[in-house]
């Protein structure tokens, strides 16, 4: 008899919406997972696909992958879920062990994310953060002024402007663009500039 999945997909707006919501009070230490369940709530971004540890919890323990791309995916979850986590990762189907990529790791998860590779994979795992990836230069042809405020400009970013942001990344270059270019007609692009610390803050003006 074949062994029950352990985690299970997110499907309808209706749940992604209440996803979301429940992962609100962990922002920012969530962020990532959290925009892209909220894409796909209300946006019908499919890049990636989003599933929920079939085990209840007080609060989420969620997986997300890329849709054509199994071996690559990120978690979340809070500490005292970590255990339960790391048991449903080391026998899950959903994602494959081959050439793993694991993006948007929390602090604390990092041991347990080790710990399960090193595991499935049978050789030592080494992870590389790359949680602080969307560091680039504003070029003004490239994106249109939203916002100012003290502490730097908001933009919105058109396919080029997105173009100039992944070439300007600092970290995560393995994230590839045409992901991007596939988010890109479905979801508005924003980055926030800031403000230099040489040049006088601009009146906020909303």
């Amino acid at each position: 008899m074949a062994t029950e999945e352990v985690f299970v997909e997110v499907g309808s707006s209706a749940e992604l919406e209440q996803l979301a919501e429940a992962l609100q009070p962990d922002l920012p230490e969530c962020g990532c997972v959290y925009n892209i369940v909220l894409m796909k709530a209300r946006l019908g971004v499919h890049v990636q696909s989003v599933y929920v540890l079939r085990r209840q919890s007080a609060f989420p323990v969620v997986l997300f992958r890329q849709k054509d791309q199994a071996s690559s995916f990120g978690v979340y979850c809070r500490p005292a879920d970590a255990p339960y986590l790391k048991a449903a990762l080391l026998v899950t189907q959903v994602i494959s062990m081959k050439d793993v990529w694991a993006a948007a790791i929390p602090d604390h998860l990092v041991s347990v994310l080790k710990e399960v590779l090193t595991a499935r994979c049978g050789k030592q795992a080494e992870v590389r953060l790359t949680s602080q990836f969307i560091t680039f230069d504003r070029q003004e042809a490239l994106s249109a002024t939203i916002a100012r405020s003290e502490s730097g400009v908001l933009c919105q970013l058109g396919a080029a402007g997105v173009a100039q942001m992944h070439r300007t990344w600092k970290f995560g270059k393995l994230f590839p663009l045409s992901v991007l270019q596939a988010l890109y007609p479905a979801a508005p692009s924003c980055g926030f500039y800031p403000q230099p610390t040489s040049a006088p803050p601009p009146p906020l003006r909303l």
